[in-house]
Order: C-alpha cells, then sequence, then structure tokens
C-alpha cells in the first residue's frame, strides 16, 4: 500500500512543546490565531507499508503518560513520542548528540521559530532537514522534513523525536493499552473493533477536536469541544472562560500544571465531577485551569480545552481521520481512579543535568518536610536519582501515604529529609 501525504504548507510543532510555530509569509486563508513566522513549501513525503495485509504491529512503553515506541530515523534506532498533537508532516528530533550522529544535511538559511507558552512567552529556533527516511516496521516514510529542536531536558530524558501528522493523515493509527501495541493500517483494510464507540473529530490545521461533556457540581452538564491531544500527560485541560458555567472547583490547589518552551505553566488544579465523551462516562477527574497567560498556548486555539492521555489510555483508541473519527473501547484502566501528585514538589533537570526543585505547593508534604526550592535532589529512599529516573518517580509520588527518604544538596551541605505522600487534589 502506498499513500503520498500533501505537501506541507506550514510547520507546526509538537504540542509536547506547549506550542505551535509556522514558517514566515502569509498565512492560509482560514488559519487560526497561530505565531506565524515563515511560510515554505516542502516536498511531498511518501508513506509505504510493506506487509501483505497492510497492517504494521509495533510495541509502546507508556511513559510519563507518553506513547514511546522506536523507529529508525535514517537508519539510527530513536525512541519517539506518537502525538496527535505534531500536526506537521515529517518529524521533530532533539538536538542531541545521538541525533547528532544522523549527520543530517540541514537547509541552508531555513529555521522554525518554535513559539514558546507561558507568562515568559518567547521562542527557541530550530534547524530544518529533508529527504529524511524514517522505518517503523514494515512501515516505510521517505522524503520526510525533520525538525531539529534544542534539547527540553524534561522531555528529551526518555525520547528523541515525535511524530504526528504523517502518521495520522495517512492510516488508520490504533493504541491497545491493554496490549501495550500500536497497529498502523491501510484506512481500507480497518475495521472498527466489536464493541467501540465512535466519536466525531473535526480535523483543523491537522489537529483533532473532539465533543466532551464536563460533568459539573449538582450534575450540571456543560458541553464544550476540546483538542484531542495525545502528547499531552494530564487527563484534561480546561479554559476558564471558554465554557459557559465552567468554574474551577473549591479547593483547588495553585501548582505547576505544565511546560513550555520558556518555562512552567502555571494554574490550578482540582476534580470535577465527571467527563463524558461518546456516551462513556469517567467520574471525578482531575482537571487542570491554566492561568490566563498559559492558556491557549503559542496561540493556538483549543476551543474549551486539551483532552490528554490521562483519559485517553482508559481506552483502547484508534484515530480514523479518513473517516473523521476516533473509536475508543473501555479498557482494563478504564475505572482506575484519577490521580495528582501528592508531594508538592515540581522538578525539572537543570542544564547540567541536577534535578532541581523548581516550585512547592503550599501546606504539601514537601513543604512539611522542609525541602525548599532550589534545593538538588540526590537520592531517594537512599539510591541516586538521575533526569532519566524522574517520570517514575513522578508515579511514585502519585501513591498516598508512601514514605521516601530523600536526599537533597542545599548551599553546598547534603541535607536528608522524610515525606510522606498526601492526596491534594
Amino acid at each position: 500500500m502506498q499513500r503520498r501525504s500533501s505537501v506541507v504548507t506550514a510547520v507546526i510543532l509538537s504540542s509536547l512543546w506547549g506550542a505551535p510555530a509556522l514558517a514566515e509569509g502569509e498565512a492560509p486563508a482560514g488559519a487560526e490565531a497561530h505565531t506565524i513566522h515563515r511560510y515554505v513549501e516542502f516536498a511531498e513525503a511518501e508513506v509505504t507499508i510493506r506487509s501483505a495485509d497492510g497492517k504494521v504491529s509495533i510495541p509502546f512503553n507508556l511513559v510519563n503518560n507518553h506513547v514511546v515506541f522506536q523507529a529508525a530515523i535514517q537508519g539510527t534506532r530513536l525512541d519517539v513520542v506518537l502525538d496527535t498533537g505534531m500536526p506537521m508532516d515529517g518529524v521533530m528530533l532533539y538536538e542531541t548528540d545521538k541525533v547528532s550522529r544522523l549527520a543530517l544535511k540541514y537547509d541552508e538559511g531555513a529555521t522554525a521559530r518554535i513559539g514558546g507558552a507561558g507568562a515568559g512567552g518567547g521562542h527557541v529556533e530550530a534547524r530544518m532537514a529533508q529527504g529524511i527516511t524514517i522505518d517503523i516496521g514494515d512501515l516505510r516514510i521517505t522524503g520526510a522534513t525533520a525538525i531539529v529542536a534544542p534539547p527540553l531536558m524534561a522531555l528529551a530524558s526518555y525520547h528523541d523525536a515525535v511524530i504526528g501528522a504523517s502518521l495520522f493523515k495517512n492510516l488508520v493509527v490504533a493504541i491497545d493499552y491493554d496490549a501495550r501495541r500500536i497497529t498502523l493500517s491501510a484506512p481500507g483494510s480497518w475495521a472498527p473493533p466489536e464493541g467501540s464507540v465512535a466519536v466525531p473529530l473535526t480535523i483543523e490545521h491537522g489537529m483533532p477536536f473532539a465533543d466532551v461533556t464536563l460533568i459539573g457540581g449538582g450534575g450540571r452538564r456543560m458541553p464544550t469541544p476540546v483538542v484531542v491531544d495525545l502528547g499531552a500527560a494530564h487527563p484534561i485541560s480546561l479554559n476558564l472562560g471558554a465554557v459557559d458555567g465552567l468554574e474551577a472547583p473549591a479547593g483547588a490547589i495553585h501548582a505547576v500544571v505544565g511546560l513550555g518552551v520558556s518555562g512552567r505553566l502555571q494554574g490550578r488544579v482540582g476534580r470535577i465531577a465527571g467527563l463524558e465523551i461518546g456516551g462513556l462516562l469517567l467520574k471525578d477527574v482531575v482537571a487542570t485551569f491554566p492561568d490566563p497567560d498559559s492558556q491557549h498556548p503559542g496561540g493556538m486555539q483549543e476551543r474549551g480545552g486539551n483532552l490528554g492521555d490521562g483519559v485517553l489510555q482508559r481506552f483502547n483508541v484508534a484515530f480514523d481521520y479518513a473517516h473523521k473519527r476516533m473509536l475508543l473501547t473501555p479498557n482494563q484502566a478504564f475505572a482506575k481512579p484519577f490521580e495528582w501528585d501528592m508531594s508538592g514538589l515540581w522538578i525539572q533537570p537543570d542544564d547540567k543535568g541536577a534535578l532541581r526543585i523548581e516550585s512547592i505547593v503550599e501546606n504539601s508534604p514537601a513543604r512539611t518536610a522542609g525541602l525548599a526550592v532550589g534545593d538538588i535532589l540526590t537520592r531517594v529512599n537512599g539510591r541516586a536519582v538521575t533526569p532519566g529516573d524522574l517520570a517514575a518517580l513522578r508515579e511514585k509520588l502519585r501513591v498516598p501515604a508512601a514514605t521516601f527518604e530523600m536526599a537533597v544538596l542545599r548551599d553546598g551541605r547534603t541535607i536528608r529529609l522524610t515525606l510522606m505522600t498526601m492526596r491534594l487534589v
């Protein structure tokens, strides 16, 4: 099976960065409020499935609520995040030592600016290369474009690349979270799973939108369209003021709710009574409510908000862009309680690779334990920790009444403290 992707006229980078960026020149008719820097046209990429049945099945890992699989890019195996929030055709790479060994031929004078998110705004420059070959099992993409961006330490510690539209717009992409497998199929060879529920999608500028219903206090129902963003780790992020009658729940805590190019995104975290999608109801859902200057990162119009993998992973889900639908089948995690961080810590790698405490929630276990902003976390329960341990540590800090012996470096001295987690949301 062969399908040719459409000519790309805009470079829009992954939602993992919290912002889109486009190429310099005039925006196409109907373009929304993206940050526009340059417009160019890229050569078409060719997508080919070489298996006899028109399907490719590959394993994946779930890391930090991101779907991570292996692909060969220019013949080198890399860890890649699958992201519906990346409407750019091609692949985004982090400019690490591993990626530098690909010896890419960069386009002279062609760069992309990745727009910032959060209170600081700003952007970073990324280089561009064309004619890239990507192999995913029996799937081959040739003539693809690569955007090579500076590494964002918190993300690049567990993956090397991000891919989105090249797969979603050409194939049916089915994610089986129970079996930890992705199946890529030619649209004509695929049929919806028995018992699945079809959710209509609207595709705009390569981004999928769906309608959900929020359940508020007293059972109030609030329908709203949201962007479906596989690359977002949260369950759902909601834009106050965009949904009629929506308010942050009483008792919501103020915390860091995400990360953008310019730094952390601030907001509130609380629970809504429920979230309904395709007639399927999830209860007591943790939701984030970004502060106004952290909404619509980079100008991207998310409607009422952003539906992330914290919800999607409770289903085995298939994206069928050809028929503008998403198929959901409740899986083993469907009834699993939603949880948020129970430590009050926001930890990020610094430019030296040390794990630095950047924020602490007031009246949290971290504050009670005596931890402070600026502390460098060196050991947890007697074991040295590095940026590669951060995703696993975050999962452990979502368990109530768990005790952690922590060692931190503060003003050149090692301090040992005990933290006991407690549900904050």
